[in-house]
């Protein structure tokens, strides 16, 4: 049996959502788009039986979200090459910035020119905002200019995928909130000793 289901039905309320959900989307993405990961998610949520409310809602924003995926169109990312990331985060200005994408998107250009994007998605039923949607974005690219200083890091790539609301965010006013971003962590970083 499903661990996550079956620890479920033995009356746990672990999250069905970041124990199934969470894995089956970055295995989309790295499996190269893979609508049969997305469809096996939809067959284990129609097959769990919810018992408690919590677990309803869980179960319910779950088969949510993957229809929404399956609805998606990804026809910009079809031929790019997806990896797995090596690494979650990059040191940022004195502190760890955890990125940690579902999936790191490559290809080549008839050039010879190897590119690179990266793609996130945030789970979050309740209020997202298009900054913060695009704030991410932007630390994607910052994680990918560190991890992959030969490649060109293109803005439009760099995805963060707001799946309860099918929208796709970029790096766009990557200065702007690269400033915003390190001026943030900077703080943090002064602070760290104190609060050791």
């Amino acid at each position: 049996m499903d661990n996550a289901i079956g620890s479920m039905i033995e009356g746990q309320d672990a999250p069905y959502w970041y124990s199934r959900i969470r894995p089956g989307v970055r295995s989309f993405f790295v499996e190269n788009l893979n609508y049969e990961i997305l469809d096996s998610l939809l067959v284990k949520l129609d097959q769990f039986v919810p018992i408690t409310k919590f677990q309803r809602l869980d179960c319910e924003n779950s088969r949510q979200v993957v229809l929404l995926m399956k609805a998606m169109n990804f026809d910009h990312l079809i031929g790019k090459t997806f990896i797995k990331p090596a690494a979650k985060s990059v040191p940022f200005y004195g502190i760890e910035l955890e990125v940690n994408p579902d999936a790191i998107i490559m290809w080549k250009d008839a050039h010879g020119m190897f590119h690179v994007g990266a793609i996130k998605t945030k789970l979050k039923k309740s209020s997202f905002k298009k900054e913060e949607a695009t704030m991410i974005a932007c630390m994607i690219k910052y994680y990918l200019e560190t991890l992959f200083p030969d490649y060109v890091v293109e803005d439009d790539y760099c995805i963060c995928y707001d799946a309860f609301r099918s929208k796709t965010y970029s790096a766009s006013n990557y200065t702007k909130n690269l400033i915003v971003a390190s001026a943030l962590a900077r703080r943090i970083a002064m602070m760290a000793p104190v609060a050791a």
